[in-house]
């Protein structure tokens, strides 16, 4: 990956972590079903300009019900049950590990040992934050819920480098719009008749915020530019990043959120992060090892 690339998949980890803060502080006040109804109606609007992709229609719901619509489904479902951010995205972010697995079974996308060895460190890391977490009274059903998101989430973008889906902005707001009829559906089971009364109570313009947010920062941007990173690296190499969402979220959630985290998450978070350098080769061991044999090769010859 270029540098560039490095950048902007921090840039979507970053928006991704914000979303993980607003969607826990708006849950307190309206159902996040409705909230993800919200958002993705922001998006209805551009169907009028944006050019339907060219896959069938079967193919862009199925990459939508598992990218958007049971990714936000049961993420919400696993906050409003009383899962916290930390936890959330720790469980969440393992769903680097669903992707380059459904990358190996949908497109036959095979890992270098860099990758899979770094994959082992940062999952370690992981179970260093679970031991420590999961010490506190935490739903075991929420937590189902969080690893349910991070399932449908590795089975999303697998679909989107099997269906070879652009990283456009057409192609955000098609998945979007369509996500909003199940989220429509799901909404008007839980809420009933009085679902827009009930919006109407709560609205507000922080609320509103939130969702043009949600919509066109988080779920607009941040999906746009990860698609595009996917259609141009080998998915391997882009889905640890993911890797970065609990400490990024960690930190925002301390700032906003008040949560607290103890030393031992902050020796996970650390491992997380040396996990992924490792799989992203940041310490160039292939070249040390390529100049090794360079010079191995001019002791021979000169001697």
């Amino acid at each position: 990956m270029s540098f560039k690339d490095i950048l902007i998949a921090l840039l979507v980890i970053f928006l991704w972590a914000i979303n993980f803060v607003i969607l826990k502080k708006v849950g307190e006040g309206i159902s996040l079903a409705v909230f993800n109804l919200m958002r993705f109606l922001c998006f209805i609007p551009f169907l009028f300009i944006c050019k339907k992709p060219a896959v069938g229609f079967y193919k862009l719901l199925l990459t939508a019900m598992f990218w958007n619509f049971l990714t936000f489904l049961f993420m919400g479902v696993g906050l409003e049950k009383g899962v916290s951010v930390g936890v959330a995205s720790v469980l969440f972010q393992t769903c680097s590990f669903f992707g380059v697995i459904f990358c190996y079974l949908l497109v036959k996308e095979v890992p270098s040992y860099f990758q899979i060895f770094g994959m082992i460190i940062s999952f370690f890391g992981v179970t260093l934050l679970f031991n420590d977490r999961f010490l506190t009274p935490t739903s075991f059903s929420a937590v189902i819920y969080v690893l349910f998101s991070a399932v449908s989430w590795g089975v999303g973008s697998s679909l989107f480098k099997k269906y070879k889906l652009s990283a456009d902005i057409s192609t955000t707001v098609w998945l979007a719009s369509i996500s909003a009829v199940p989220m429509g559906f799901l909404s008007y089971f839980q809420e009933g008749k009085l679902i827009l009364e009930k919006a109407t109570e709560v609205f507000s313009f922080s609320l509103l915020a939130c969702v043009i947010f949600a919509a066109y920062g988080s779920t607009l941007l941040g999906g746009c530019f990860w698609i595009k990173l996917l259609n141009k690296n080998h998915g391997s190499k882009v889905t640890p990043f993911m890797l970065l969402l609990p400490p990024m979220s960690g930190i925002l959630s301390y700032l906003f959120l008040g949560e607290k985290y103890t030393l031992l998450e902050f020796v996970s978070f650390v491992t997380i992060l040396f996990g992924l350098s490792v799989s992203l080769n940041v310490f160039r061991l292939d070249l040390i090892k390529y100049k090794m044999k360079d010079v191995w090769k001019k002791l021979i010859l000169t001697n």
